[in-house]
């Protein structure tokens, strides 16, 4: 600690023939570290061993064979440099942080190995008694060097905007330990060797800034005589979508890029459902070789694993209701990596008032909002349409899912948590979770409307109610219903009932019809025959009956 170098202590007498070999590890062989854990090596660690064994991965921690214990009477002590790539990547790939491996991944100083190694002999003699040695082994076969940095005082006066002293800045470059050849022209700047952070010409200018203070530095403003470069187009239209979900009452979550693979795996469940859907990514997510931790070890293949877990995290802490969405990008292998841009929503619970609560499940509600946002977008053909049951996601209701058609193409879709997910989670709360292709819901944006004149002539309106199975959807006879005449404007469910006066398994569904000729007055033979029309189209083409008959 005292001089920042890194030491490990060997128990001498586990040390098989008194021999320290420094090397590659042995692939497939298995380490047990001084903290427990097992590790699986390949041939690419550099490890250090005995005769017999390995006893510590070099610059990252120590083995449990070797381990000082209160029985030790004879230490072996290693004080070492490690290149700083080489630790950095074991303590990486096993997920061993150490202080040890803190600061070899940072680079110490190489000349000091010699000088830590005498002085923690001197303190632990000191301390504990005892008696050191009065030899020690130094292998350096190839002393580091470090290369020259050219700098000019133009380059520095360039840089900092204010009028740069030569033997100021020489001065500073000696006290902070560097060697210095040249004149202003051109100086010949040699760091020492524990200084790794000295490397670039504007290492250098940093240093000097600072030492002779960033007061000196002036204030000016940078003339503005060119355009600004233009925003990405794909960044000004996802503003929007944004700027919709918010509006919408949703608050933006931003999550990491970077996933447990273990956590994606077990919220999407089969890949093959996702596949099947034609807009989930089946990917099982790409691993990544040097992961921050080990649970970050794969880039994400959906956003709604991380918005779940944000559910979680807020329901945990008393937030019974709320709406999150997140707009970024997901991650993709086929031939080369591929990024695909998603917008995904989740919503639980609702709300309550003092004598009320708002009965509206979860997952209409979440419908309804993204209707307008497709609404804010522009977007008029779109369709919701089920999807059969071999194709719903593991985390969806099989009876509440629905995938959105715009202008005719799969974009996404919405649904329930699964109750089983509900269970296994403790959630009290109703949950609806919905995902969709950003790049697709704005595709045509700003799309162009075609606006025509009112008409002179009233609307008229006519209510029908059809006994439908529980199965059937309302938007098949919508469809029937539109195709019968052009004069049919707009078709729209306003009430749905099923009990006492209707058979078990058929429910009474009732459609408010708008009807309008731009031309004339409809008379009302003309709308009875219309409405006796559309009885029989429905009828005849899905065999059901008005309600009535």
């Amino acid at each position: 600690m005292e001089l920042g170098q890194p030491l490990h202590a060997f128990d001498a007498k586990t040390i098989d023939g008194r021999m320290i070999i420094v090397g590659n590890a042995q692939k497939g062989e298995e380490f047990t570290t001084l903290d427990g854990s097992q590790i699986k090596l390949s041939d690419e660690e550099l490890m250090i061993r005995d005769q017999k064994k390995s006893v510590a991965l070099a610059g990252v921690m120590g083995g449990e064979n070797s381990g000082v214990s209160e029985s030790t009477t004879e230490l072996f002590i290693e004080s070492a440099y490690f290149l700083p790539e080489s630790v950095r990547r074991a303590s990486r790939k096993f997920g061993i942080e150490s202080d040890s491996s803190y600061r070899f991944s940072r680079g110490i100083d190489p000349e000091g190995v010699e000088y830590a190694l005498q002085r923690a002999c001197a303190l632990i003699q000191q301390v504990a008694g005892g008696e050191v040695c009065a030899d020690h082994y130094d292998e350096y076969p190839q002393p580091i060097q470090r290369e020259p940095i050219y700098i000019s005082k133009d380059f520095i006066e360039q840089k900092l905007g204010y009028g740069v002293d030569s033997s100021s800045f020489e001065d500073w470059m000696k006290r902070l330990g560097c060697h210095i050849l040249g004149d202003a022209a051109r100086w010949e700047v040699t760091p020492p060797k524990y200084r790794w952070d000295l490397f670039y010409d504007v290492d250098l200018i940093e240093e000097y800034a600072r030492l002779n203070g960033y007061e000196n530095i002036p204030e000016t403003t940078p003339l503005m005589n060119y355009q600004p470069t233009a925003h990405f187009d794909f960044y000004d239209k996802s503003r929007v979508l944004i700027s919709s979900a918010v509006t919408q009452g949703f608050y933006q979550a931003m999550n990491y890029h970077f996933v447990s693979s273990h956590w994606q795996s077990e919220f999407l469940g089969d890949s093959s459902k996702l596949s099947g859907n034609g807009v989930l990514t089946a990917s099982e997510g790409i691993t990544l070789k040097n992961p921050l931790n080990e649970d970050l070890d794969v880039m994400r293949t959906s956003l709604l694993p991380g918005l779940f877990k944000n559910i979680l995290h807020n329901s945990r802490h008393n937030m019974s209701k709320g709406a999150l969405f997140e707009q970024g990008v997901v991650f993709e292998k086929k031939e080369s990596f591929v990024e695909h841009h998603r917008l995904s929503l989740a919503l639980w619970g609702s709300s309550r008032e003092l004598w009320q609560k708002d009965e509206t499940p979860a997952v209409l509600r979440l419908k309804s909002a993204l209707e307008n946002i497709l609404r804010r977008l522009g977007c008029q053909k779109w369709q919701w349409r089920k999807v059969e049951g071999h194709l719903t996601p593991d985390f969806l209701h099989l009876g509440q899912f629905a995938q959105l058609f715009l202008e005719g193409k799969p974009v996404g879709y919405v649904g329930s948590l699964h109750p089983a997910y509900k269970a296994k989670y403790k959630l009290r709360e109703d949950v609806a979770l919905g995902d969709f292709d950003s790049e697709a819901l704005l595709k045509n944006y700003p799309r162009k409307f075609k606006f025509s004149p009112l008409s002179k002539f009233p609307a008229v309106e006519r209510d029908l109610a059809f006994l439908l199975p529980h199965q059937m959807e309302a938007g098949e006879v919508i469809k029937v219903i539109e195709k019968v005449s052009p004069l049919v404007q707009s078709v729209a469910v306003f009430d749905v009932f099923s009990g006492s006066g209707v058979a078990d398994g058929m429910s009474s569904v009732a459609f408010k019809i708008k009807i309008q000729d731009d031309t004339k007055t409809l008379e009302e033979d003309f709308l009875t025959g219309l409405q006796k029309q559309i009885i029989a189209e429905v009828e005849r083409r899905l065999s059901v009956k008005v309600r009535g008959e």
